[in-house]
């Protein structure tokens, strides 16, 4: 019950804040002397309420003349103004750690202009889901095309997985390479369980296909909280399977297998890589996890102090596990649901690990890397300095280029491409 209550302040105070920011904004774009009184109490009452109890601070200002000066919450308002004006890069408030230390987002000056633009997304009920869903697809026209330097062939089929189960829609990328058979990689999409098909990732997937020559199959799985675990994952590992059983037929390298995802695509991953591993299946050669979502316990210190971060933050997260889980997360959860909570991580494959600073699964995706480590499985740790959960949508970014043209090289090489191999 307390953290039942705990959550909903929380919410309500992210509420809050975002009403008063939005305001902000508004009396800086109209003119206007301030923001109307009846607007703003309420939303500072709901606010203070959530200071008086620990969950929130107010952040210091930035700037020489209040570089240590920490603002009360009578000045709520004009902090609101102060960050609503044009080139502020701060972000409006700070999360409260344990030891009351305050944590700031200070973004990479290339993104902050871009984040008005960001998608919000805020997950908290069946309509807020199905909300979201609509946007996203309505968003799909808005994404610019990617004309490939090559010739590459694209088709949609489904994998068959038993009389019983579902057919698997899956997307084939296959590109003229010029090899007799070419490397091959499940590209599993990102969407936090819930969101997210084929089409989605359709430009990235394809320009991977490209630029790094492999045949890929980008699997469209069932989603949560419809589809709750393990019908994504049999999904996923369904597709990886089909992968391995028509490589002849795809042109593919059966000894350069691996798989891909972000996000929750990452988290999906692993979980393959773990399942086929398990189950003897198709032996894989590199696995990698982009800003990968993989443990449900919530407990981090990223995951516990990113609760209003760009596009990802600790709410979404908490609906994401929920509704994929079917339940809020206990002791029974599966190593092939949360990774994170696999024993044995020994005798996988190479991986190739990527985490922003400001991503609420940051502290994940390095413990898994460090844990592969520690088991004797070669792994590449990138993490990205400013950079947020999705910041990598901001293309023209120098730090976007580096993450992205990382992310390449670690695929071409992790599937051997150019003779050039993990192993």
């Amino acid at each position: 019950m307390i953290a039942e209550q705990a959550g909903a302040i929380e919410e309500q105070a992210q509420r809050a804040l975002r009403s008063l920011i939005h305001a902000a904004h508004q009396t800086r774009d109209t003119g206007a002397p301030q923001i109307p009184a009846s607007v703003a109490e309420p939303l500072i009452s709901e606010f203070r309420h959530a200071i008086r109890v620990g969950l929130v601070q107010i952040p210091r200002i930035p700037g020489p003349k209040h570089a240590t000066k920490q603002r009360p919450g009578r000045d709520l308002l004009e902090f609101c103004r102060f960050v609503a004006r044009p080139g502020c890069a701060a972000r409006p408030w700070q999360t409260a750690r344990a030891q009351g230390d305050l944590m700031t987002y200070v973004f990479d000056e290339e993104l902050v202009p871009w984040l008005d633009r960001v998608p919000e997304v805020r997950l908290f009920d069946e309509a807020s889901l199905a909300a979201e869903r609509e946007r996203m697809s309505e968003m799909l026209d808005s994404i610019p095309p990617y004309h490939p330097s090559r010739s590459v062939n694209v088709w949609d089929t489904t994998v068959s997985r038993s009389a019983k189960a579902p057919e698997v829609p899956v997307r084939v990328y296959r590109p003229e390479t010029g090899e007799e058979a070419a490397p091959g990689l499940l590209y599993i999409h990102g969407g936090g369980f819930v969101l997210g098909n084929v089409d989605m990732v359709h430009t990235e997937v394809l320009q991977i296909a490209d630029e790094v020559g492999a045949v890929v199959v980008s699997v469209d799985y069932r989603l949560a909280p419809e589809h709750p675990f393990p019908a994504p994952i049999e999904d996923c590992y369904a597709a990886l399977t089909w992968l391995a059983d028509h490589v002849d037929e795809l042109g593919v390298n059966r000894s350069r297998l691996g798989v891909a995802g972000e996000s929750a695509g990452g988290g999906l991953s692993a979980a393959v890589a773990l399942l086929a591993r398990d189950r003897s299946g198709p032996q894989l050669c590199f696995q990698y996890l982009g800003m990968p979502q993989l443990d449900d316990r919530l407990d981090t210190p990223s995951m516990k102090s990113y609760l209003d971060t760009p596009l990802w933050n600790r709410p979404n997260v908490v609906f994401s596990w929920t509704s994929y889980l079917g339940h809020g997360g206990n002791l029974d959860v599966s190593p092939y649901a949360a990774p994170a909570r696999a024993e044995d991580l020994s005798h996988l494959p190479p991986a190739y690990v990527a985490t922003c600073e400001f991503d609420p699964l940051r502290d994940e995706g390095i413990t898994y890397a460090q844990r592969l480590l520690q088991a004797g499985v070669s792994t590449e740790l990138h993490h990205y300095p400013r950079t947020f959960h999705g910041s990598v949508m901001i293309r023209s970014a120098r730090i976007t280029k580096r993450m992205v043209a990382d992310a390449r090289d670690a695929l071409g090489r992790g599937l051997g491409v150019g003779g050039v191999n993990w192993r």
